[in-house]
């Protein structure tokens, strides 16, 4: 089975919140390396970022940028890894 975005939500001006046609979690991919590539300047507009959307399993802003889902899939961090990694209790 091919590797599908079914959702995309922008979140906080540099992440994208993902979800997955295979996948029962969320994933979140930084766009933060993509913006120091002029290809993707334009994604330092916000009001362009928060355009995002799935576009044929893909997720794109126009018909020129688009990102594989692939490499969204592989590159990007389950929720729950963030969640763990960063409000871990604390060992009483």
């Amino acid at each position: 089975m091919m590797i599908e975005v079914t959702s995309v939500q922008p979140y906080g001006g540099r992440y994208l919140l993902l979800t997955f046609n295979d996948d029962d979690y969320a994933k979140v991919f930084d766009t933060y390396s993509l913006r120091k590539l002029p290809v993707f300047s334009s994604l330092e507009n916000p009001k362009f970022f928060n355009a995002v959307l799935v576009d044929e399993g893909a997720v794109g802003w126009n018909e020129e940028l688009q990102l594989d889902p692939d490499v969204l899939f592989e590159e990007s961090v389950a929720v729950e890894e963030i969640i763990s990694t960063f409000f871990n209790p604390i060992d009483q």
